[in-house]
């Protein structure tokens, strides 16, 4: 009997196609996604209008879904007033514009003057360092090299001057382009305020019957992700950028609106954003006193860890479920490709892929588990 069986399986083993062998089959896999990247990177010309088609529409859509779920808060608010939607939108809207206006109109003055001390005050600084560092090394330089440096910042003005003149079309095309994206971003976050669930259920009604509960549950998915994610992280930059301008403000820092704009901007950016807040308020210390340096470090103490102890938690938590590492490694790739946009861009375009990544992972298992079972039944 356990002769037969032995010999039963041996030829089971046998009789399967070579073909079958899913070693094979990942092997056919991996060359056909390469030859397919070989194949693209080939007619990368013939796919260069549409990168960029797709680059010009990328930015104004990125920012205008990030605006949508910022708004759309306030929005809900007053549907739940029973007032009609496209009226909401506009009452948003004038509230918005009146507090930039508002804001403008009391606080540009001082943030421009503050900014432009700012300027010269770190600068002031800079020098201050150079010339304790390197007191004689003017008086050194031979007159031949002073006429040398100054023969090459001529040529250097020379050529910004022929390259401004030979790129001034270019220069033109790129402030029409940048007008064009602010002027049409407030249309786009307006339709979709107003249609989004229109257009998340036109969606789900061209995918197949059998998917489309799964679509449904990867979009509800992702509108909480994000949701939750962007609206907490204002909330938590407005608060930390409050608590910055009045402690400084008590300590006698000088420019405190300014440092505190800049502080509620970079704290968008998870992890790095504090450190990067607290550089400018840093050198600020510096050119004051070094008294003013360990105040404006014990702020820092102080608010940083309100906000990652009390703030950020009761915010945001865990919603994104993401390693520390993972952003950092993240945030590191972004900051070199993107600079700025790319750090500000960079957790939430992870949030969504993962998001995707991990229903599709769902999916997959599903399917093959039904494929397998469906393999496996007598029937």
């Amino acid at each position: 009997m356990v002769e037969d069986s032995i010999r039963e399986n041996s030829i089971e083993i046998h009789s399967t196609p070579w073909y079958h062998n899913k070693f094979f089959k990942y092997g056919c896999g991996i060359l056909l996604v390469q030859g397919m990247v070989f194949m693209c990177y080939q007619l990368a010309f013939l796919l260069a209008p549409l990168g960029h088609f797709i680059s010009y529409l990328f930015i104004p859509i990125v920012l205008s879904i990030l605006f949508h779920y910022l708004l759309r808060p306030a929005v809900d608010f007053f549907g739940r007033l029973h007032v009609p939607r496209v009226l909401s939108i506009l009452i948003v809207y004038c509230l918005i514009f009146t507090f930039l206006f508002l804001f403008i109109a009391y606080f540009g003055s001082v943030l421009a003057e503050q900014a432009t001390a700012f300027t010269e005050s770190i600068m002031h600084l800079f020098e201050k360092i150079e010339f304790h560092m390197a007191p004689n090394l003017t008086e050194n330089l031979s007159v031949d090299l002073k006429k040398q440096l100054e023969q090459n910042f001529i040529g250097l003005a020379q050529k910004i001057t022929t390259l401004v003149g030979q790129n001034f079309l270019d220069m033109i095309g790129f402030v029409t382009k940048l007008g064009t994206t602010i002027a049409v971003i407030p249309f786009i976050v307006f339709y979709l305020l107003k249609d989004g669930h229109v257009f998340a259920r036109g969606f789900i009604q061209n995918v197949p019957a059998t998917f489309r509960l799964d679509a449904t549950e990867v979009i509800e998915d992702l509108d909480s992700t994000l949701s939750n994610y962007l609206n907490g992280l204002v909330i938590i930059s407005l608060a930390v950028g409050g608590m910055l301008f009045v402690s400084y403000s008590i300590i006698g820092l000088k420019y405190p609106l300014i440092l505190s704009v800049i502080a509620l901007i970079v704290t968008t950016i998870p992890f790095i954003g504090p450190f990067l807040a607290i550089i400018p308020a840093i050198l600020v210390g510096l050119s004051t006193s070094a008294f003013m340096t360990l105040k404006v470090a014990i702020v820092f103490l102080i608010v940083q860890q309100l906000e990652s102890n009390f703030i950020s938690p009761q915010v945001i938590g865990n919603k994104l479920d993401i390693h520390p590492l993972s952003i950092l490694l993240i945030l590191l790739a972004a900051g070199a490709l993107y600079g700025f946009i790319g750090l500000l861009l960079a957790t939430p375009t992870y949030a969504v892929l993962k998001v995707l990544t991990v229903h599709a992972y769902r999916l997959y298992k599903l399917r093959y588990e039904k494929i397998q079972e469906k393999l496996s039944s007598p029937g």
